[in-house]
């Protein structure tokens, strides 16, 4: 028996009279939680289907520290060719993020 997953991307872009980003992105926040943003079938971005992290199988591998160094090598070996954007998303999770480190 396998676990997969099956994962769906909904993306719009709003453009946000504010102060700053930070402000910027809370009122956008406010806006989602109230639901006054809505997101739907035309905010599709994408879609991909994947053997689960919860899996038997890569949960055991997730305790094979050759794996993990495996992985790892494979991650140095492409961090290279990533842009800008996809390090940030990587190493911050998020642009605010990567702003407010870099800030600091």
């Amino acid at each position: 028996m396998y676990k997969i997953e099956i994962t769906e991307t909904l993306k719009r872009v709003i453009e946000v009279e504010a102060d700053s980003f930070e402000s910027a992105v809370e009122n956008v926040q406010r806006q989602y939680d109230a639901e006054i943003i809505v997101l739907d079938a035309d905010d599709f971005n994408g879609m991909e289907i994947a053997l689960s992290e919860d899996d038997d199988q890569v949960v055991e591998l997730l305790k094979n520290d050759k794996f993990c160094d495996f992985v790892l090598r494979g991650a140095e070996d492409i961090i290279n060719d990533c842009s800008t954007e996809e390090l940030v998303k990587i190493g911050f999770g998020c642009w605010e993020c990567a702003i407010e480190k870099f800030n600091d």
